[in-house]
Order: C-alpha cells, then sequence, then structure tokens
C-alpha cells in the first residue's frame, strides 16, 4: 500500500519571501527547497 503525504498549505507571508530570495540569487529553487522543507519541484516552480 502507497503511503501518501498529507497536503501542505503554505501561508500568503512565506510564498513571496521565498519567491523574492530566489528572484534574488540568494539560493537556488533546489536550496530553497532543501532550506524550508518544501517538497514537490512543482511547489516552488
Amino acid at each position: 500500500m502507497k503511503k501518501t503525504r498529507p497536503q501542505v498549505r503554505y501561508s500568503e507571508e512565506f510564498k513571496p519571501m521565498v519567491v523574492e530570495e530566489i528572484e534574488m540569487g540568494t539560493m537556488t529553487v533546489a536550496q530553497a527547497a532543501r532550506y524550508y522543507g518544501i517538497s514537490g519541484s512543482a511547489s516552488i516552480s
């Protein structure tokens, strides 16, 4: 039987903060995902 992860909802304050860090070049998408514990590539892209 396949285990599924619960769906995570990110706050409206959190989302632009992560995007800004990526756009400023502070970190890459992969680095941001690791740093903030974001799973799934579609969550950031």
